[in-house]
């Protein structure tokens, strides 16, 4: 799976303006796209939380 269909998911889902839209976004995914997305979430989330800047 593509990591540029992911980051594109990821950088929609970041930027939507109702937890609807967000809410729509992740329940139309396939569970390995869903996975992908959580899995980027989480990382940038520790990364935030650690201060590393990239």
């Amino acid at each position: 799976m593509p990591d540029k269909k992911i980051s594109k998911i990821y950088r929609k889902l970041m930027t939507t303006d109702s937890e609807y839209k967000a809410f729509n976004l992740v329940d139309n995914l396939d569970p390995k796209e869903a996975k992908a997305v959580l899995m980027k979430i989480v990382m940038n989330l520790t990364k935030e939380q650690s201060g590393v800047k990239i």
